[in-house]
């Protein structure tokens, strides 16, 4: 088996072809997810966009964690939705870390890479909004954002409230009802389980004018075969294990 550089060398020689390189929860592979060091080791390993999920505490920010609880990535125990900021911070999140808020994260990205943001709370779409469109007036460019999630009723409520921004559909179950979805929320992007992943599913997305995001995906084998079918972007919890190709 190929090194990994030399893995990404060949692959990228002789495959040419362009996709997202996108760091999962930042870089979990390597710093606890969800981290501003996640985030920062994630950048600094080239990424072209990172992944990252948001709820809402009870004092009504916008946090950036995956579960609905703390005690799985945090030394505490309970609902985000029962905790107050002040009682977050208090928390470590891995490695003497804190749980982010998205504008923490979002700062300290400073627009140098895509960021996805999965809405992976309910009540997350309006104020994900809101504070995107704060950020496009401070500078941003809208393009910049990808919003995710596997909450349809999310989604739509996100449409509803911004009708320029990017939004993926993310699923790990098949649907005849997938591009019917898109239509109605004009989808950007859809981002299939690796598993659902086939050359049918890609040529339809890409008439469409879809992209094509697969999670998550950490191994050479999985990731050449999927750069082989034309996948236009790969989330990996170890992105320096990706080609690097640039371009969104």
């Amino acid at each position: 088996m190929l090194a990994y550089g030399q893995f990404q060398t060949e692959t990228h020689r002789q495959l040419g072809n362009k996709f997202l390189k996108i760091g999962h929860r930042g870089a979990m592979g390597y710093e606890p997810e969800n981290t501003l060091g996640s985030f920062q080791t994630a950048i600094k390993l080239g990424v072209d966009m990172i992944e990252l999920d948001v709820h809402l505490c009870k004092s009504g920010e916008l946090v950036v964690i995956h579960n609905e609880k703390v005690d799985r990535t945090t030394n505490g125990k309970g609902f985000i939705a029962d905790m107050t900021l002040a009682e977050l911070k208090k928390l470590d999140a891995g490695r003497g870390q804190l749980i982010p808020t998205l504008e923490e994260v979002l700062d300290e990205v400073n627009r140098r890479v895509s960021v996805n943001i999965e809405l992976k709370g309910i009540g997350t779409a309006m104020p994900v909004a809101g504070l995107i469109d704060k950020y496009v007036s401070g500078g941003w460019d809208r393009n910049l954002f990808l919003v995710s999630s596997f909450n349809v009723s999310e989604l739509k409520d996100f449409r509803e409230k911004d009708g320029k921004s990017r939004i993926g559909i993310i699923f790990d179950k098949k649907s005849g009802d997938l591009f019917g979805l898109v239509d109605k929320l004009g989808a950007y992007s859809i981002h299939p389980n690796t598993k659902l992943v086939t050359p049918d599913l890609i040529e339809e997305a890409h008439k469409k004018g879809l992209r094509v995001f697969v999670w998550t995906v950490n191994f050479p084998d999985d990731i050449r075969r999927l750069i082989k079918i034309g996948v236009d972007g790969i989330f990996s919890d170890f992105p320096d294990r990706l080609v690097w190709s640039g371009g969104f």
